[in-house]
C-alpha cells in the first residue's frame, strides 16, 4: 500500500473512532521548548561550574567486590508481536549466576509511535512510575534530539483491562492500527488482514452524514404536508369564502401534497442505499471487534493517553521523578559526548499533570578541561539528586542538588565495581527500600542511599541482579511496593518484577 494511501485512511479512521482528525496529540502552539534549550516563556535558572571534590578522581575509593557475569551484547534480542492476536507474555528469570534473584514479565507491548512524528520507531528512553502514572520518553533517533513524553494513568489502564489475560497487545494494536506513518512487516500484517474493516469504517462517517441530510430532507417534506393539510381544514371551516372559491383553493392544497408525496417516496428510496451501506458496515465492524478486541477500546484507550507535542528530549534516558517536589525533570543531553569546556547542562523542570515546562537550569559540571554532560538523572526521597557516570571498570555517582536554592554536585566517596564495556542505561531510585539502581543491558546494581552519601559502603551492600534476556534495557521505574518496571527494546514492552526489587 503506498503511504499516502495510507497515511489518507489512518487520517479517516481517527476521524472516525475518535471524533478528532490527527489523533490526541497537541502541537505548535504549546510552549514546550523544540528548536530552542531556552524558553523565555519559562523561568531560567542559570549557575556556573557547580561540581566540587572530583579534582583527582583516582583519589576515590574503588570498590572491589565480585560481580556476576554478563555477556554485553553487540546485537540485541528482537521480538516479534502479534498484530492481530495475542503475543505471548515474556517471563525473564535472573541469571543462575545472580546475585538477587527476581523475574521479569510482560505488563504491556508499546506501539511502534504515538502518531506524532514520521521518524517515529519504538525508540523508547525513560520510564519513570508516580502520580499513579507511567510515563515515557519516545526518541525519534540517536542525534535528532525529538520526541515526546507519554502518560497514561495506571487506573485507567486497569480499568480497560489493559492488565487482565489477553490485554498486555491492546495499547500497541490500537496506536499501530490508526499510525498514518507505519509501514513495518506487522503494520502491513494488520492493513492486510483488516483492509475491509478499515474501509467500513472510513465511509460510515460520510454514509451518515448522506442519510441525515435525507432524513431532513423528508422530515421536511412531511411538516409541509402537515402544514397543507391543515391549510385545508382551516379553509373549509372558512365561512366567508365562497363553495366555487373553497374547492378550487381545497384542490391546488391537494395537488401540492401529491407532488410532495411523490418527492418523499423519491427520497425514501434514495435513503434506502446509504442505509443499506451503512448497515453492511455495522455488521462487518461488530464482526471484526468481536474477533479482534483490541477494536472495542480504541477510543476509550486513545483518551487515557496524554501526549505532549515533539519536544527537545535530548538522548532521552535522563526523565525522573522528584519525590520532594512532586515533579519531573528531564535533561537534554544533546549527544554523548562530553561538553565543550563552557557548555551548560539543561535540565527542564515538567508540571507531571500537564507536561508543561515549569523551569530551566542551566549549569557546568566542569572538572579541569572536561565538561561532563548528564546522561543519568535521578531523585531521593529527600530531593537530592544523583547523576551516575562511567569510568573504566568502576561507575561514579554524583550527589548533589537541583532546584532554585542550590544547584550542586560531588562524587561520593566510593567508585562501584563495574563491567567494562557496559552500557549506562539509567539511574533510578526505589522509595520503597531507600536503594539506589544503576542498569545496564542485562544487569543492575544497587546501593543503599544512606551509606552511599556517607561512603562507608561495603561489600555486601551491593546488589548485583542479571539476566540473559539479550535484549537492550532502556529503563527502569518502581512503584509504591518495590516492583520495578523495566523497559526494554526491540520491540519496545514494558515487564514487572515478580517481587519487589532489592
Amino acid at each position: 500500500m503506498k503511504n499516502s494511501i495510507k497515511v489518507g485512511i489512518a487520517t479517516a479512521l481517527t476521524t472516525v473512532l475518535f471524533g478528532v482528525a490527527g489523533g490526541h496529540v497537541a502541537h505548535a502552539d504549546s510552549i514546550f521548548i523544540h528548536d530552542s534549550l531556552q524558553n523565555p516563556k519559562v523561568e531560567q535558572v542559570y549557575r556556573g561550574n557547580v561540581l566540587t571534590g572530583y579534582d583527582d578522581p583516582d583519589r576515590l575509593d574503588k570498590m572491589t567486590n565480585p560481580m556476576p557475569n554478563v555477556q554485553h551484547q553487540k546485537k540485541f534480542a528482537r521480538v516479534k508481536v502479534n498484530m492481530l492476536g495475542n503475543t505471548p507474555l515474556h517471563n525473564y528469570p535472573t541469571a543462575d549466576d545472580s546475585g538477587e534473584k527476581n523475574a521479569f514479565n510482560t505488563t504491556l507491548y508499546l506501539p511502534t509511535g504515538f502518531n506524532v512524528s514520521p521518524k517515529e520507531h519504538g525508540n523508547y528512553q525513560s520510564v519513570v512510575v508516580a502520580n499513579d502514572s507511567i510515563y515515557l520518553v519516545e526518541s525519534m533517533g540517536t542525534g535528532t534530539n525529538e520526541g515526546d513524553i507519554v502518560r497514561f494513568k495506571l487506573s485507567d489502564l486497569e480499568d480497560l483491562g489493559l492488565f487482565k489475560e489477553g490485554g498486555a497487545s491492546l495499547l500497541l494494536q490500537a496506536y499501530d492500527f490508526t499510525n498514518p506513518y507505519n509501514n513495518s512487516s506487522n503494520n502491513m500484517q494488520m492493513l492486510m488482514a483488516l483492509g475491509d474493516v478499515k474501509k467500513a469504517m472510513d465511509s460510515q462517517n460520510g454514509l451518515q452524514t448522506t442519510i441525515n441530510n435525507i432524513q431532513t430532507q423528508i422530515s421536511a417534506q412531511n411538516t409541509s404536508v402537515n402544514n397543507l393539510n391543515a391549510l385545508i381544514k382551516k379553509t373549509n371551516k372558512n365561512k366567508k369564502l365562497k363553495t366555487k372559491d373553497k374547492k378550487k383553493a381545497v384542490s391546488g392544497y391537494k395537488k401540492q401534497i401529491n407532488n410532495t408525496k411523490k418527492l418523499i417516496s423519491s427520497l425514501n428510496q434514495q435513503l434506502a442505499t446509504p442505509k443499506q451501506q451503512y448497515q453492511d458496515n455495522e455488521d462487518t465492524i461488530n464482526a471484526a471487534k468481536q474477533k479482534y478486541p483490541f477494536l472495542n477500546n480504541l477510543s476509550a484507550i486513545q483518551k487515557a493517553v496524554q501526549i505532549s507535542p515533539l519536544i527537545n528530549v535530548g538522548h532521552g534516558q535522563t526523565l525522573s521523578w522528584n519525590p520532594k517536589t512532586q515533579h519531573l525533570y528531564l535533561a537534554q543531553d544533546e549527544s554523548l559526548k562530553d561538553l565543550t569546556p563552557g557548555q551548560n547542562n539543561n535540565v527542564t523542570e515538567l508540571d507531571p499533570n500537564t507536561l508543561e515546562p515549569i523551569r530551566q537550569y542551566h549549569f557546568r559540571l566542569q572538572q579541569g578541561g572536561t565538561s561532563m554532560q548528564m546522561h543519568t538523572l535521578t531523585f531521593d526521597n529527600d530531593g537530592n539528586a544523583y547523576i551516575g557516570r562511567k569510568r573504566g571498570a568502576n561507575y561514579v555517582i554524583f550527589k548533589g542538588r537541583l532546584d532554585t536554592n542550590n544547584i550542586s554536585f560531588k562524587p561520593v566517596g566510593q567508585m562501584l565495581n563495574w563491567w567494562k564495556g557496559a552500557a549506562n542505561q539509567c539511574l533510578s531510585y526505589n522509595a520503597a527500600n531507600n536503594r539506589l539502581y544503576v542498569v545496564s543491558n542485562d544487569a543492575i546494581v544497587s546501593v543503599p542511599v544512606d551509606k552511599l552519601g556517607n561512603g562507608i559502603l561495603s561489600n555486601d551492600d551491593v546488589h548485583y541482579t542479571t539476566f540473559n534476556t539479550g535484549r537492550e534495557f532502556e529503563g527502569l521505574g518502581f512503584d509504591s511496593s518495590g516492583r520495578g518496571y523495566m523497559l526494554m527494546l526491540w520491540k519496545p514492552e514494558l515487564l514487572q518484577t515478580q517481587d519487589p526489587m532489592n
